[in-house]
């Protein structure tokens, strides 16, 4: 299933189908049921700095968790 990655701007998320990704209006997201939830995505800036520190995509929404809660805030 898709799967939601990041938050861009107010009304955008970034969602990662088999091997590509796409910008869905949020409107579009919930109504999908795409996971995460919206207010549990990490923002594009967010999501850049764990790339930036790990170099990978692959990594699970509860391991963006963790690494976020180690983290200084952004």
């Amino acid at each position: 299933m898709p799967r939601g990655l990041y938050r861009d701007g107010a009304d955008q998320v970034m969602v990662l189908y088999d091997h590509n990704s796409m910008l869905m209006v949020n409107e579009d997201y919930v109504a999908r049921g795409y996971l995460p939830d919206i207010d549990k995505l990490p923002t594009h800036a967010q999501w850049v700095a764990w790339h930036q520190a790990n170099g990978s995509e692959s990594q699970t929404h509860a391991e963006w968790l963790e690494w976020r809660s180690r983290s200084a805030p952004l």
